[in-house]
């Protein structure tokens, strides 16, 4: 509704009624040496990063088995990856940026994923409704990274810096890992964007280092804006 788009396309996708879930099914099966190994190489550097996301939750939230953790978390993401090559898709992996997802939302019950798989499922098994997921805009998805992205680097700090001071809270961590990230994407735009910039505009937002200490000021001193106590 906010963003009128051509929804013929969309709607003149089959639903799961029409030609079921299991039409591309990887029957009759093949084997291809050089793939497989190949596939054991890359399965090897999502297992570091299986292991690297399972452990930083860990430490995050100070639980007690951890290697039990770990060990059925990669052992989950094996067995569904499997299957996912059996059925011709994609396999699931955990991903690091679940550390700022918690922090930023401050939950991390196991039961708030339940309702999460289950609209997951409904979508996968019904095109139409993938089709209109993939109509988000551009803009909004790269929005809503950025700020994962930001709060990434805040959760990376939080946990660098257990010992950390007094009074610095998610919010600081956030304005810093916010601020480098828009300084970094500014360094990477195309020279082409930048020069449809006005010629007094270029030198302020065609600087990274301008733009990140601009992003700095501003998300402290008037998005994140604290109250000073005195004790």
């Amino acid at each position: 509704v906010i963003f009128p788009g051509d929804f013929k396309e969309l709607f003149a996708l089959s639903d799961i009624t029409s030609k079921g879930i299991f039409n591309h099914f990887t029957y009759p099966l093949s084997f291809d040496p050089g793939l497989i190994i190949s596939f054991i190489f890359c399965f090897v550097a999502l297992s570091i990063n299986d292991l690297g996301s399972i452990q930083s939750v860990n430490e995050l939230l100070e639980t007690k088995d951890q290697d039990k953790r770990v060990s059925r978390g990669i052992l989950l993401t094996g067995l569904s990856n499997m299957l996912s090559g059996f059925m011709g898709v994609i396999g699931p992996v955990n991903y690091s940026m679940s550390p700022g997802i918690i922090i930023s939302t401050g939950c991390a019950s196991r039961f708030s994923m339940i309702p999460t798989g289950l609209l997951s499922i409904i979508v996968a098994l019904l095109p139409s409704a993938a089709g209109i997921i993939i109509m988000a805009p551009s803009v909004v998805i790269g929005a809503l990274m950025a700020y994962l992205m930001g709060v990434q680097v805040a959760s990376g700090l939080m946990l660098a810096v257990k010992d950390r001071p007094k009074g610095f809270q998610y919010e600081d961590a956030l304005v810093i890992g916010a601020s480098m990230f828009f300084g970094v994407i500014v360094v990477f735009i195309p020279d082409h964007v930048i020069s449809l910039l006005h010629p007094s505009l270029k030198p302020l937002l065609g600087n990274g280092l301008v733009i990140g200490v601009l992003s700095a000021i501003i998300l402290e001193h008037i998005v994140i804006k604290k109250q000073n106590t005195q004790e």
